[in-house]
């Protein structure tokens, strides 16, 4: 497996003793120049929710409304506590509890990260981890000064909690510069640790976010049926039926490709329309640090109405991800 440049994250790790974390003004990037003029602006964020206007788009959610499904729960209370913004799932008998929730977006030369917090008291810390298969390095909010974008604070829906927002803005070319990147974030909420995170990959000289899942029903070799993964998966997965079985060698662990632009942002992305490319992911090797590497051993267009399944999708099988693991993050 040969992965593309490694410049960034060399950076990364030469900067792990103490030196500022990326010690160059710019990267290349190895691709065609974005178009800035996408209708998309860093920042923009119309209904006020916290999450921005061309994060609710890649998410199918609503940017002129706060509750995409009406339930009366807010989309941005329902991703924090692992529930569908889409469906009518709202009851009263649920309950806020610590939490925090990591998403991204790309617009023209920029990837944008926003992490968000649900808390009753008070957070103490917050940590980025950044990792390929060869380094991992962890920053405090402050050393990441360059790239912050601000913070924003807004009370919950549930009385007496607060959620909090942090937006970081990368060179989007830190990440195309690499086959595989993964990144995550570490809090102390409530004096509760937590961690979130997610990967990014290169498909079709397309930037692409992995969502990973866990198939809860399925072990690994076990029987999984449609009907469970519809149950399983979560959003924006929820209520797909898989044609073939997420715990088959993977132990229950897939990934669906959502392109990281809102739109193609002037780059052709061509591939088939209301689909999206699901990945049967096997862990192959624990790199340290809260990173494992897993290896796609399935992959294949699923129906799926808003997406966009790369033509390169089944070709993905035998590539390499990298990812991080909250659970051991938060053990390290």
């Amino acid at each position: 497996m040969s992965y593309r440049l490694h410049r960034p994250f060399v950076l990364l790790a030469a900067a792990a003793g103490g030196a500022a974390l990326w010690t160059v003004t710019s990267v290349e990037s190895p691709l065609p120049a974005r178009s800035s003029d996408s209708g998309w602006q860093v920042g923009s964020d119309q209904d006020l929710d916290l999450l921005d206007d061309a994060l609710e788009a890649r998410l199918g959610l609503d940017p002129a409304a706060p509750d995409s499904d009406q339930d009366g729960l807010p989309d941005l209370e329902e991703l924090l506590l692992g529930m569908d913004p889409l469906a009518d799932d709202a009851h009263p008998g649920i309950a806020p509890a610590p939490s925090t929730y990591l998403d991204l977006y790309a617009v023209g030369e920029d990837l944008v990260v926003q992490v968000y917090g649900l808390k009753e008291h008070g957070t103490a810390w917050l940590s980025f981890h950044f990792g390929n298969p060869e380094f991992a390095v962890t920053r405090s909010m402050s050393q990441l000064g360059r790239w912050y974008l601000g913070f924003e604070e807004h009370p919950s829906i549930f009385p007496g909690w607060t959620i909090q927002m942090v937006r970081y803005r990368f060179p989007r070319a830190f990440f195309e510069n690499e086959d595989t990147t993964t990144l995550a974030v570490k809090v102390d909420l409530d004096g509760e640790t937590l961690a979130s995170s997610t990967s990014l990959v290169m498909i079709d000289d397309i930037l692409a976010q992995v969502r990973m899942f866990e198939a809860s029903g399925a072990g690994a070799g076990g029987s999984h049926s449609e009907a469970q993964a519809s149950h399983t998966l979560p959003f924006p997965f929820s209520g797909m039926d898989l044609s073939y079985d997420p715990g088959d060698g993977g132990g229950g662990t897939g990934g669906g490709l959502i392109p990281a632009d809102p739109d193609d942002s002037g780059l052709p992305l061509s591939g088939s329309a209301d689909e999206v490319c699901m990945q049967m992911l096997a862990p192959i090797g624990d790199l340290g640090g809260g990173r494992v590497l897993y290896q796609v051993v399935d992959a294949g267009c699923e129906v799926m109405s808003g997406g966009i399944c790369f033509p390169s999708c089944a070709a993905s099988v035998g590539e390499l991800i990298v990812g991080f693991d909250p659970t051991g993050l938060i053990g390290g």
